[in-house]
């Protein structure tokens, strides 16, 4: 069965200010709440993506390059890619964020959106069960016994890291590496198509 979820609660559950909390995925958006306060980021753009801003709670401005809008809880905002623009709070505000998976950088955000580099930034915690060893080293045809280190090392080498819904994907050589991006736990891993067996 399909949940529900409410935005409240789950904004009020983010630990600390600044910290995005990724909260589903619609197609190729990804949906984020975070609480923010005495804030204001730098102008930037978005070449690749509208952005969509819902204030949950408290209030905000968003700053364009010809004027100022002003959001209250309930209201919400669409800003169209390649718009200059930079959010302003001045009390403790928390929304909802809507754009293309990829679009939110460390740059875009002040420095505090992690994304893909959070799994990089948490390698010490990627584990995996024993049916799942077992099941990567023979979908890879591996020789060696440790699994997790073996994928470790390739995350580290990855060429591109993905955050899809609930889990990553590393694209690593010849293999695709699936981590849930909840617990760090490696789900599988095989080797991409046309890609010697």
């Amino acid at each position: 069965m399909i949940e529900k979820a409410n935005l409240k609660e789950i904004v009020n559950s983010v630990p600390e200010l600044f910290s995005y909390l990724r909260i589903g995925q619609l197609n190729d958006h990804m949906l984020n709440v975070l609480q923010a306060e005495d804030r204001t980021l730098d102008f930037h753009i978005h070449e690749r993506s509208d952005e969509m801003f819902y204030c949950i709670e408290g209030e905000f401005d968003i700053e364009f390059g010809d004027g100022i809008t002003h959001l209250s809880e309930g209201d919400l905002i669409i800003i169209p890619k390649g718009t200059l623009h930079r959010p302003v709070c001045k009390g403790r505000v928390k929304c909802l964020l809507i754009e293309l998976e990829g679009t939110l950088k460390k740059e875009n955000t002040g420095g505090t959106y992690a994304g893909s580099n959070d799994l990089l930034a948490n390698l010490d915690k990627i584990r995996t069960t024993e049916s799942g060893s077992v099941r990567i080293k023979r979908n890879l045809a591996l020789e060696t016994n440790d699994v997790v280190k073996w994928c470790v090392e390739r995350t580290e080498q990855a060429a591109d890291i993905v955050r899809k819904g609930k889990n990553w994907y590393v694209y690593a050589g010849d293999c695709i590496i699936t981590v849930n991006a909840r617990t760090y736990t490696i789900i599988t891993a095989h080797k991409t198509k046309g890609a010697d067996k």
